[in-house]
């Protein structure tokens, strides 16, 4: 998708994916569609300051709530 248009181009570029069942091209698609609803669940109105973290914080964030449930 990336070469869908030259660069310095003025007009819309409409890009049409086309992607084949049974394909590893579907299997990251449905992930990154996993991802994102994923992230949407998680980062709200009232934690949006959870956008400005970094990897590590939230790996942090998510082993301080493992270790919790081991107690």
């Amino acid at each position: 998708m990336d070469r869908a248009h030259r660069l310095g181009q003025k007009k819309v570029v409409n890009v049409h994916r086309l992607i084949m069942r049974g394909t590893l091209e579907e299997k990251v698609m449905s992930l990154q569609r996993f991802k994102v609803s994923v992230a949407n669940a998680v980062i709200n109105a009232e934690n949006a300051s959870m956008k400005t973290m970094n990897t590590d914080q939230l790996l942090d964030l998510f082993a301080s709530a493992e270790t919790s449930k081991k107690v």
